[in-house]
């Protein structure tokens, strides 16, 4: 028998907010809100832990960072990297 392959999804950094918005607000189990969002229990749990962690702004990826921050990590990135034969 084979195992049929599961689509990832995506979903977009609104809906992930408005998601864990609704599981604080509606009072019913990770479960139960996951399985009316249509999203598996584990992910709505996880974006609930980013939100915990680094606010929303840290379900938006880098469309939540600001040019700042997106130039500060693009230099740490440059900096980190090791050029062969320097």
């Amino acid at each position: 028998m084979e195992k049929e392959k599961r689509e990832k999804r995506s979903y977009d950094p609104e809906f992930r907010i408005q998601a864990v918005k609704y599981l604080k607000s509606c009072g019913k189990s990770v479960k139960k809100a996951a399985e009316e969002l249509g999203v598996n229990p584990r992910t709505l749990t996880n974006w609930c832990e980013v939100i915990r962690k680094k606010g929303e702004r840290g379900l938006m990826g880098e469309e939540g960072l600001t040019e700042m921050e997106v130039k500060t990590t693009f230099v740490k990135n440059i900096a980190d990297t090791e050029v062969p034969g320097f």
